[in-house]
């Protein structure tokens, strides 16, 4: 026989398991929750509905959305322990606004936009309560908000926004756009000006006027506009045939224009020179410098110069037009400029070798029949001398085997003339001082040629200029021309170019000499003038005189009064102050004055 017992074994849950859901809140519809608890090994959250629960969330932490006022079951679990809790979030409706704003298209960077609060109204307690009666605070915000106030600096539709904040913490939004448009108020032309021609290599100036603030140059390529410069003057260097386009947009209500300008970039011509120009002797006849024999590449072909239209011009030492004279020994460079149809040009080079031959008569040809032509000298140009010795005669001569010379007559000090013996040498022409040359050349055969030339001085001849002071008390001489420094010597011993006046009515010799030696003589009269015969006026009348009286070299001399009067004497005078001007006929100024109170 047996005997059976049952024993119940239960959990005692050793550990503690608190459920702490945290207090309730409140929120505002739409904005998340955060449901959160600590000390849980593991936990639940349930949304208590009205006969059930359903799960949200597992975790200490779990966000829930509650459109509604809604209470959540924490449930925790521990080891073998289970404990609960509720949390209740209280949702608060948002505000309800509305914004009665209705504005036509504003000037872009015209007057600030007003917004009028006046126009917000907030629905509260099922009534519609202007915005300053409703509890809360509120912002305006968006670019070109400041405050209140809207500034037009964007085009397009600019987005404001109004967002309310009622006592609650819950806001509302509410958007409205204002349309920017540009309204021109100014004109802004644009005007890039004509279009242009040039060769390659050269710049282009682009330049517009009457743009209010700023322009934009744009360069037209396959890629669409680069642009190039800003600013009313804009340099470029076009290769090739270039169109650019001008975009002018000023501030201040300006509109926006634009223009365009072609550059048309003609290629440089493309030459050649074909001819071999073999050594020639010194000083034998002038080699012909052929433009027959000079090419252009024109439509694929190489065409002579001479029929390619456009222009050329030979250059270098010993060329004269298209001839090339051989008057020294050595390599002489030759340059051929040519100038196309379009202005545009190049230029090529050659070189003559100019070699010694023998100079004899038999080299020359003396003895032929007939005789060779004579030499000649024909003077190109002539530069000055600048007070250092460095005039200058240029001269192209023909003739054979030449020698050169010349004599020197000094302007200033004839004794200081000379002669300069032949030599093969033409540069003695060069460093030459200021004066008159007689230059020879002659040839292997005796013939000679002689030509005057007068080498003249930069500054000019010295000359020089009197001036007297207000009633001649001292008289000072200005010196032009010449080569500085000047001496002057006065009689009387003076060596200053001013001097004080001791004597009057006399005569002073006054000699100027410069640096190179030349000197000037003049004989300056020393003037005195005195008023005479002056006879007061009566009582209130007009019968008084006066006369001025006095020296100052050579008849005629001019008189002017300060009543009009142009002769020595004046009558019928009332009483007063009158000034004389005295001038003589050879003066440069006025050479005495005065004045006298009748």
């Amino acid at each position: 026989m047996s005997l059976t017992k049952y024993i119940g074994v239960i959990s005692c849950c050793p550990d503690t398991c608190t459920a702490n859901a945290g207090p309730d809140h409140i929120v505002c519809l739409g904005n998340p929750f955060i449901l959160n608890t600590s000390g849980c090994d593991s936990s639940k959250w349930y949304e208590i509905l009205q006969d059930t629960i359903q799960l949200v969330g597992t975790g200490p932490i779990v966000d829930v959305f509650p459109q509604q006022n809604t209470c959540y079951l924490l449930v925790c679990y521990s080891g073998c322990c289970v404990d609960s809790d509720t949390v209740c979030v209280f949702v608060n409706p948002p505000p309800v606004i509305q914004w009665n704003f209705n504005v036509t298209p504003v000037c872009l960077n015209g007057d600030s936009l007003l917004l009028d609060t006046a126009l917000i109204n907030v629905f509260i307690n099922n009534n519609w309560i202007p915005l300053a009666n409703a509890p809360g605070t509120y912002a305006f915000n968006g670019i070109g908000v400041v405050g209140n106030y809207f500034h037009p600096n964007q085009p397009g539709l600019n987005a404001v926004t109004f967002t309310y904040f009622d006592s609650l913490g819950c806001s509302a939004s509410i958007t409205m756009y204002v349309n920017v448009i540009s309204c021109c108020v100014n004109t802004c032309p644009a005007d890039a000006g004509p279009d242009q021609t040039i060769c390659i290599g050269q710049p282009v100036i682009l330049q517009t006027q009457g743009c209010d603030s700023s322009s934009t140059w744009y360069q037209m390529g396959p890629d669409g506009l680069v642009q190039v410069g800003t600013g009313q003057i804009v340099d470029v260097f076009p290769q090739q045939s270039t169109c650019y386009v001008l975009i002018c947009c000023a501030g201040n209500n300006c509109c926006c224009d634009t223009d365009t300008v072609c550059i048309t970039v003609n290629p440089l011509p493309v030459i050649q020179w074909t001819t071999v120009i073999p050594d020639v002797c010194s000083n034998a006849g002038p080699v012909l410098l052929d433009t027959a024999n000079i090419f252009v590449y024109v439509n694929n072909a190489w065409v002579p110069v001479s029929v390619a239209g456009g222009n050329g011009v030979f250059t270098g030492p010993g060329v004269v037009g298209n001839l090339f004279y051989p008057s020294g020994l050595g390599t002489f460079t030759i340059t051929y400029y040519y100038t196309d149809a379009n202005g545009c040009s190049s230029s090529i080079s050659k070189t003559i070798n100019v070699i010694s031959c023998g100079c004899d008569a038999i080299t020359c040809g003396c003895n032929n029949f007939p005789p060779p032509p004579g030499p000649t000298i024909t003077v190109v140009s002539v530069d000055p001398d600048n007070c250092a010795n460095d005039g200058c005669i240029h001269v192209n001569v023909t003739g054979c085997c030449l020698l050169y010379s010349y004599s020197y007559f000094d302007p200033c000090d004839p004794l200081l003339s000379y002669s300069v013996a032949q030599t093969p040498d033409s540069s003695i022409f060069c460093n030459l001082k200021a004066g008159t040359y007689t230059i020879f050349v002659q040839d292997a055969c005796g013939n000679f040629a002689q030509q005057t030339v007068t080498v003249p001085l930069a500054s000019g001849p010295l000359t020089e200029f009197v001036q007297y002071s207000l009633c001649g008390d001292s008289i000072c001489v200005q010196v032009e021309g010449g080569c500085p420094p000047y001496s002057y010597n006065w009689t009387g011993g003076e060596t200053t170019n001013c001097i004080q006046v001791t004597e009057r009515c006399i005569g002073k010799v006054l000699t100027i000499t410069d640096s190179r030696g030349c000197s000037i003589t003049k004989l300056i009269s020393v003037p005195q003038f005195n008023f005479t015969d002056v006879i007061n006026p009566g009582c209130c009348g007009a019968n008084g005189s006066l006369c001025v009286s006095g020296c100052f070299g050579e008849a005629p001399l001019t008189y002017v009064w300060s009543n009009g009067g142009t002769t020595s004497c004046i009558t019928g005078l009332s009483a007063g102050t009158y000034c004389v001007n005295v001038f003589q006929r050879f003066a440069e100024i006025d050479l005495g004055s005065g004045r006298e109170s009748i």
